[in-house]
């Protein structure tokens, strides 16, 4: 906090009496300023406060949004993640397949006698195209002096419109090639790829969609610059769906990535008949449960770390006149040290860290978590207990039963407080309690007792700048009067010569 008020910093004085005016007004305002430093590192510490507090609950919320949530990346409360199938193809670069929710151990034969293509123009090839053709100017290509084609039809506004899929596109004279493509790609609407190959030479305009009712509608009637591109508007080349046999049935979809009995297919190639086979593979739900305990063991240690740590007093907040001296390095290692403490024997951390642990313990309806291999690891002083895994146990159970597993894991509990849910319910029965506590409560105190501190800030540095302004007023008037005594005086000396 500054220990002068800025508009009194630019006076000039002392030059009569000698006296530094700055360090005699900051001595005898010390007490003042000592209430306003006080202030300042009391707001700094609820501000620190509510960081910590904040960063956990965004940590909770992560590990929910990822875990637990039906939506999450990782979600372990998806049937497929404890029922996790394994595929063996011998034929991947024709077919590649992935797993999912309802595949089952089998064997499979199936061919692909036609890929599923897009409706498109393919365009003639572009003999005098620039190697750089795609950071050229329309005009630079087309206009009247063009490269490619002189004179191309413009519109009324001296640039070119086209209207793809019943979406109208406008593009100026000094626009590239590249603009043209990436505004047409990028367009949900038109719903079409227009590229260009170095090789060929020439522009292909590719319905996203594919199969055999895919289709592009164009109309350039204002411009002439798809024609310009090469692309002959009344040339379409019809999709086409694929065609495959799976199991001795005829197939037909409209796209080269589809699903049937739990399995994803995507197509890359026509291939004749070949065999592949579906079987339990438990080592990948066993990396998936592996994920969630290492992470949710991470936030544990976050929260132990948070509740055992004590306050170093020797570490302060520091006031911008204190950190005069210091390094950056320094500052960061002093405040790093400053924020340790702020929630030692937190109760609310406290109680979700035993709650935690109580998972350990307690048993459901389908039995405990030790008899998957699940258990607490050894107890060490000041340390957590954090949840551990005998992988040859947990995927022992598993392969034998994984419907248990997973009800162990995803079973929905009565109430939030009964007990007997799963671990995922228990687990996010603490997590919301902790969030929805300290968002209604501790965080909405943090931020009124920050406001508090800001006004007692701003009218004790009121009083301060008051205190100095009259110090300085005091001390002025007493350099004047030693100004004036120093003049008479010269005036009598000058008599003696």
């Amino acid at each position: 906090m500054s220990t002068i008020n800025p508009a009194t910093v630019n006076r000039a004085i002392g030059m009569s009496t000698g006296i530094d005016t700055d360090a005699l007004v900051r001595a005898m305002s010390q007490n003042q300023q000592n209430k306003v430093d006080t202030l300042f590192r009391q707001k700094t510490l609820q501000e620190w406060r509510s960081e910590a507090v904040t960063n956990i609950n965004d940590l909770m919320t992560s590990f929910k949004n990822d875990f637990t949530s039906l939506l999450g990346a990782n979600s372990m409360m998806k049937a497929e993640a404890y029922r996790t199938m394994g595929i063996k193809n011998p034929n991947e670069n024709s077919v590649s397949m992935r797993s999912s929710v309802g595949a089952k151990v089998g064997s499979y034969s199936m061919s692909v006698e036609q890929l599923a293509t897009a409706a498109r123009f393919e365009g003639s090839k572009l003999d005098d195209a620039p190697s750089n053709i795609t950071t050229r100017s329309l005009s630079n290509l087309f206009g009247e002096s063009g490269v490619i084609q002189q004179g191309v039809e413009t519109d009324a506004n001296g640039g070119y419109t086209i209207e793809i899929n019943g979406k109208e596109f406008s593009f100026k004279a000094t626009d590239r090639i590249s603009d043209v493509m990436n505004k047409i790609n990028n367009d949900k609407d038109a719903n079409v790829t227009l590229t260009y190959s170095q090789i060929s030479k020439s522009f292909t305009l590719s319905s996203k969609a594919t199969g055999e009712n895919s289709e592009i509608s164009i109309d350039e009637s204002s411009s002439g610059l798809l024609e310009a591109l090469g692309i002959n508007i009344d040339n379409q080349l019809s999709g086409q769906n694929a065609k495959f046999t799976l199991n001795g049935v005829a197939l037909e979809e409209t796209s080269n990535t589809f699903t049937y009995d739990g399995i994803e297919f995507t197509l890359h190639a026509e291939t004749d008949s070949f065999r592949f086979n579906t079987e339990r593979d438990s080592s990948k739900s066993l990396d998936s449960i592996k994920k969630f305990v290492e992470t949710l063991n991470g936030i544990i240690k976050t929260l132990n770390e948070h509740y055992t740590t004590k306050k170093n007093t020797k570490f302060y907040v520091l006031t911008d006149d204190q950190k005069d001296g210091f390094s950056e390095k320094e500052l960061e290692r002093w405040e790093s040290k400053s924020k340790e403490g702020l929630l030692h024997r937190d109760n609310k951390i406290g109680n979700v860290l035993s709650s935690l642990q109580r998972i350990l313990s307690e048993s459901t309806e389908f039995g405990s978590l030790r008899d998957i291999g699940i258990s607490g690891g050894q107890y060490k002083p000041g340390q957590p207990v954090t949840f551990e895994i005998d992988e040859e146990k947990l995927l022992a159970a598993l392969e034998a039963d994984p419907d248990r597993v997973y009800n162990m894991f995803t079973k929905t509990a009565a109430s939030s407080s009964d007990g007997k849910g799963g671990i995922i319910a228990k687990v996010d029965a603490a997590f919301d309690t902790y969030m929805s506590f300290t968002k209604s409560h501790t965080l909405q105190t943090t931020r009124d007792s920050i406001n508090r501190f800001d006004k007692d800030i701003k009218e004790q540095t009121t009083k301060l700048w008051a205190q100095q302004e009259k110090l300085y007023l005091k001390y002025a008037s007493l350099e004047k009067s030693m100004a004036g005594l120093n003049s008479q005086m010269n005036s009598v000396l000058s008599y003696f010569g």
